[in-house]
């Protein structure tokens, strides 16, 4: 019998998702513009149509292969300029086992090969970066300039969007 995937059950390596860029200029809303950012970030599968057709001009959408053996890209640059990318859909990951349909809190799984590093140092991580978050809106430190790095854990993107969604909530 041919093997099924459950993505309650399979960790997975690979997966689609939404992502969109804030701050791109409108003008580079076109096929070949957003395919080449598009597979800087991952593999580009698709541009919104809505996109091409610069219906909404706040940010573009995206649909990206990502591979979550790595670190997701959080930034990139075009032309000396940074822009920031913003990952949807990937609040059902389950940072602690890789799999899709339930979150950290819910797992029952303490690590799978090839997650142990990220089930140990995802809690540090949050906790220092809520730290210099609350640091840097205090002015006590600055936001550092260089933004070429991508390093880190591939769930860094994801933990900055909870952190954000938490400061943001009464």
């Amino acid at each position: 019998m041919k093997h099924q995937f459950w993505p309650s059950k399979d960790a997975m390596d690979q997966l689609a998702v939404r992502v969109r860029t804030l701050g791109l200029p409108i003008e580079s809303y076109d096929q070949h513009m957003l395919t080449f950012i598009g597979n800087r970030i991952g593999k580009a599968i698709k541009v919104d149509k809505n996109t091409l057709y610069r219906e909404k001009g706040k940010y573009d959408r995206l649909c990206i292969q990502v591979d979550l053996t790595k670190p997701l890209i959080v930034m990139f640059d075009v032309k000396g300029r940074h822009f920031k990318v913003e990952y949807k859909g990937l609040y059902m990951l389950c940072h602690k086992c890789g799999k899709y349909g339930h979150i950290a809190e819910g797992c029952e799984v303490q690590s799978v090969k090839g997650y142990p590093e990220m089930a140990k140092t995802l809690l540090a991580q949050l906790e220092v970066m809520t730290l210099r978050l609350k640091m840097e809106n205090n002015g006590i430190i600055k936001r550092s300039k260089d933004l070429s790095k991508n390093r880190g854990s591939r769930f860094q993107a994801l933990i900055q969007e909870d952190l954000n969604d938490a400061l943001e909530d009464p």
